[in-house]
């Protein structure tokens, strides 16, 4: 994918995880995503078929890249005791960028159940 698509891509996911965080998955369409990303919505569909798709792209790929950080992240410090690998991780998770905060709090929607779209359950 050229620079342009990837960009246009990333406007979506970034007006869709706003939006998500905000409203939940119920609460969000995707004439709204479209316009907050500033596209039209047929643009919007030629990158994600419909919101269920784009939903669990953000936040599976967010739980890829967490999970695999986190366990990076274990084993360089496995030499530490359990106390001190959790505050660390807690710190590292408390310094994520608001972006990535929102995505959080998607996940921790979906985890507690809320809405009719439970992908992580």
């Amino acid at each position: 994918m050229d620079r342009e698509k990837e960009n246009t891509k990333q406007k979506i996911k970034d007006a869709a995880i706003e939006l998500f965080s905000k409203k939940g998955y119920d609460g969000t369409g995707m004439r709204s995503i479209a316009k907050k990303a500033g596209i039209a919505v047929s643009v919007l569909y030629y990158y994600f078929p419909n919101k269920e798709n784009m939903y669990d792209n953000i936040v599976i790929n967010f739980f890829d890249e967490i999970i695999t950080g986190t366990k990076s992240f274990i084993e360089n410090n496995s030499n530490k005791n359990l106390k001190s690998l959790i505050l660390k991780l807690l710190y590292l998770f408390n310094d994520l960028s608001d972006k990535k905060k929102n995505i959080l709090k998607i996940a921790i929607y979906e985890i507690q159940g809320f809405g009719k779209k439970n992908i992580l359950r």
